[in-house]
């Protein structure tokens, strides 16, 4: 998906040990090893925060697409517009319930 970077590799983090000296004191080694472990993390929140933001674009365009579905259909059959408008907003729970579900998971409740 353009935009989203998923089909791409992770952009280098500014933190590359290639370029710096090999510790040689323990502290300098203690030091290292957290920043790898920092930056790790850092990978694994920038994914999780572009798949959510997957979730969030694809959820959009697919309620969008609904909605301008709705709308054609009203026209068609206005006997049946609260059953449209019905299955369009559970389309659109399900994606906020996605979303708040990934939050969850991460520990970004409120």
């Amino acid at each position: 998906m353009p935009g989203f970077g998923l089909s791409r590799p992770p952009e280098p983090y500014p933190y590359d040990r290639d370029y710096l000296p090999a510790p040689q004191t323990r502290t300098q080694r203690e030091v290292a090893a957290a920043a790898d472990l920092e930056a790790g993390r850092g990978v694994i929140a920038g994914t999780r925060v572009e798949a959510t933001a997957y979730v969030a674009h694809t959820g959009m365009a697919h309620v969008a697409a609904l909605t301008a579905q709705e709308a054609d259909l009203f026209k068609k059959y206005p006997h049946a517009a609260e059953r449209f408008q019905v299955i369009v907003d559970s389309f659109a729970g399900t994606v906020v319930t996605e979303i708040a579900r990934m939050n969850r998971s991460r520990g970004y409740e409120r």
